[in-house]
């Protein structure tokens, strides 16, 4: 999206009736209209104004349809930051969520404001883990329901292990779970490198952050997270309600 466009790309679009056109030379455009004299044949929208509809089932009460503004949008990105969850155009994401869910668009304009790249999953949920595998990604996104499955089956790999090394997994997660809450420190030069590394390997080697949406973790499920993956888990639930 940042980078040149192929000619191959250019002409598989313009076969199919399309224009390709990358996002760098769009923002140049838009700003060569912005310096003319051009007017929009519609009011520009202010930061009250409507962007979408979001329809939710209902987190925090009944199901609805919210009125979400620009507003909403453009805070709802800056929290992530403002909490101190930082991004960079180095940064890979990998989508696989529907872009109905607020979280994921939120997502999506961080991705196009620091400039990271985003991957799209197969479309596949049973080939999801593959999909990671091969991406890498440095930030994750997904729900409760894919956490709590890569928890349990992680606590099976412990439970399969040796006394001694089931021993020290276990002294290992508790030790760095009591660093996490007493100072919020996520990494361990010994332990990451050696007992979680094979942990980290399932979701690519690279993952640097997490996000959770839909429904809040169990405190078990993400201070494992946390623990096993020296990444900070940026909950942002309930978007649709209080973006």
């Amino acid at each position: 999206m940042f980078d040149a466009l192929l000619d191959s790309h250019v002409n598989m679009a313009a076969i199919n009736g399309l224009s390709l056109l990358a996002y760098r030379d769009l923002v140049t455009e838009g700003m060569r209209l912005a310096d003319s004299n051009y007017r929009p044949r519609r009011e520009e929208p202010s930061t009250d104004s409507i962007l979408i509809l979001g329809v939710t089932s209902g987190t925090t009460g009944e199901p609805k349809a919210a009125m979400l503004s620009h507003l909403n949008f453009v805070s709802g990105q800056a929290a992530a930051e403002f909490l101190g969850y930082d991004f960079c155009c180095e940064d890979v994401y990998l989508s696989y969520a529907p872009l109905t869910h607020v979280y994921e668009q939120i997502m999506h304009l961080a991705a196009l404001h620091f400039q990271c790249q985003i991957g799209y999953s197969s479309g596949d949920i049973t080939g999801l883990v593959s999909d990671i595998q091969l991406l890498r990604p440095t930030i994750f996104g997904s729900f409760p329901a894919f956490y709590n499955k890569i928890y349990a089956k992680m606590q099976e790999r412990i439970e399969n292990q040796y006394g001694v090394v089931q021993t020290l997994l276990d002294s290992a997660i508790q030790t760095k779970i009591f660093a996490y809450l007493r100072d919020g420190a996520i990494k361990h030069t010994l332990y990451d490198a050696t007992l979680f590394y094979p942990f980290r390997r399932v979701l690519g080697g690279r993952v640097r952050m997490f996000v959770s949406g839909g429904a809040p973790l169990l405190p078990a499920v993400r201070n494992f997270l946390i623990a096993a993956f020296s990444a900070p888990i940026f909950e942002c639930y309930g978007c649709t309600e209080t973006a």
